[in-house]
């Protein structure tokens, strides 16, 4: 069986790979970042609590090597289009995954504020949109690489802050998208990047992003690599998923966005981007790893 994937996917795709080139007049899905100005979204805890009241003064931003002049820093309550994918597959269904999130699916619409959207995307053996109205597929297969490009690769919007949050059981059958290409399409993706996924139950590895050496099998870390670069996070999948979502959504209107106007690096090519703390303390601090300047 073949999903369907969305035109976006072929075109990001295409657009990686070299075959496609941007036409003119439309958008091509990138990061924020261009000749005046780079957005960067940053997220500060200490002791797993936001820190507050910081400055652009306080941030130190490495560009290719380069110390940056961070011009503004500012927590600012932006609207947020928020995309989730949801895995339904048999896995996710014999694990008991889907049935927490379809059930409270008012309380998680609660969580959002007033300006705020969101879409759900549901990973099975095709890739589909999906209504509260509409019965949810459940039992096929998966098709994971394609559900997080099609959740990455939307057009960006002037204004709003855009965020995916994916359930996920880690596995893959039936993606057009190379696992590889993955992490590829989210350093280009104006959105950051939630993993919540299961701990392994057969095979895997362990990989240490996120909260601690969390155990999770091989399809998994190429999504959690993804997180990782553009400054998102990886948690552990629990039945209690408005939980889950509540945090995520606390610790992204808790971030920072730092504007800055990049001084003394080529424009064009990849940019290695290091965000750092000057203030005293200890800080963990998560941001994006780089960037494709234009």
């Amino acid at each position: 069986m073949t999903p369907r994937v969305s035109p976006w996917v072929a075109v990001a795709l295409g657009i990686l790979t070299g075959t496609v080139r941007p036409v003119a007049g439309t958008q091509e899905p990138v990061f924020r970042a261009n000749a005046d100005a780079v957005i960067l979204d940053v997220s500060v805890r200490s002791d797993g609590r936001p820190v507050t009241a910081l400055t652009a003064d306080d941030f130190q931003v490495v560009d290719n090597g380069v110390p940056q002049q961070v011009d503004a820093a500012s927590i600012e309550s932006l609207p947020i289009d928020l995309t989730f994918v949801v895995d339904t597959s048999v896995e996710a269904e014999a694990h008991q995954r889907v049935a927490p999130f379809v059930d409270r699916i008012r309380e998680i619409a609660g969580l959002l504020r007033a300006g705020d959207r969101a879409r759900i995307l549901v990973d099975n053996s095709y890739v589909t949109e999906w209504s509260p109205s509409t019965p949810i597929p459940q039992g096929g297969g998966t098709s994971t690489y394609d559900a997080f490009v099609m959740a990455l690769v939307q057009p960006p919007t002037a204004g709003r802050r855009r965020l995916v949050i994916a359930f996920t059981e880690g596995v893959d059958y039936f993606s057009e998208t190379k696992r590889s290409l993955v992490p590829a399409v989210a350093q280009r993706a104006d959105a950051l990047l939630y993993v919540v996924t299961a701990p392994v139950y057969r095979g895997g590895a362990s990989n240490g992003v996120g909260h601690g050496a969390l155990i999770v099998s091989q399809g998994a870390a190429p999504l959690m690599e993804a997180a990782r670069v553009t400054g998102g996070d990886v948690h552990a999948l629990t039945t209690d998923v408005v939980a889950s979502i509540k945090g995520i959504l606390d610790d992204f209107r808790a971030s920072y966005l730092l504007y800055y106007s990049p001084r003394g690096v080529e424009r064009a090519g990849w940019h290695d981007l290091r965000v750092t703390m000057k203030k005293p303390g200890k800080y963990d601090v998560r941001a994006r790893k780089g960037y494709v300047g234009g």
